[in-house]
C-alpha cells in the first residue's frame, strides 16, 4: 500500500486461506471477439500513431457509448486524468472522422458497431466524452485473462485498484 493512494478490503474475522473474500460481476467488458472489424481500424490507426499499447482502452472507450444510460453514467461519474484531451485529443478526433466513414457494408455484422458508428455521424459522440472514457478505461480497468484480447471495468473493485488525487 502507498500510503493515501490505494484502497484496501480488510475482514473482521479470520478466513480459511483460499476463501473468497469478495467477488462482483463487470460493470462493463468488451473483448475484440465482440467487434473484431472495429478492433482492426482501432489497432492500425493506433499504430500508425505508436499509441498501440491504448488499443484496448480506446476500443472499450468507442464501445461505451453503445451501453445502457445507466452503466454510461457511472463511467462519466469514474476519475479520468485531467489532460486525457491531451494524451487522447487527437487520436480521438482521428478516431471519429474515421468512424464518420465506416460504411455500414464494411462494419462488423453485430449491432454494437453499427449502433456506434450511427452516434458517431449524429453527432452523439464528442471528442471530449471519447477523451474522458478512454483515461477512465486508461486508469480502472483490468485486462481480460485468455487468448482474447479485452479489457473490463468494475463499479468496486475499480475503485479498489485505481488511486488518484
Amino acid at each position: 500500500c502507498v500510503e493515501a493512494k490505494s484502497r484496501s478490503l480488510f475482514a473482521v474475522r479470520d478466513f480459511k486461506a483460499g476463501t473468497m473474500l469478495y467477488s462482483e460481476a463487470p460493470m462493463a467488458k468488451f473483448t475484440r471477439d465482440e467487434c473484431p472489424k472495429l478492433w482492426q481500424q482501432v489497432e492500425d490507426l493506433l499504430l500508425s500513431h505508436n499509441m498501440v499499447k491504448y488499443r484496448a482502452v480506446m476500443f472499450a472507450a468507442l464501445l461505451s457509448f453503445t451501453l445502457d444510460d445507466g452503466v454510461k453514467q457511472c463511467l462519466r461519474g469514474l476519475c479520468a486524468h485531467p489532460n486525457a484531451c491531451h494524451l487522447f485529443g487527437a487520436i480521438a478526433s482521428e478516431t471519429l472522422a474515421r468512424i464518420r466513414q465506416t460504411t455500414m457494408q464494411s462494419c462488423d455484422k453485430k449491432k454494437k458497431h453499427a449502433v456506434l458508428i450511427a452516434m458517431v455521424r449524429d453527432g452523439k459522440v464528442s471528442v471530449e466524452d471519447l477523451c474522458h472514457f478512454c483515461s477512465v478505461w486508461q486508469l480502472s480497468s483490468y485486462n481480460l485473462p485468455g487468448n482474447v484480447p479485452g479489457v473490463a471495468m468494475y463499479s468496486h473493485a475499480s475503485m479498489l485498484s485505481h488511486s488518484c488525487d
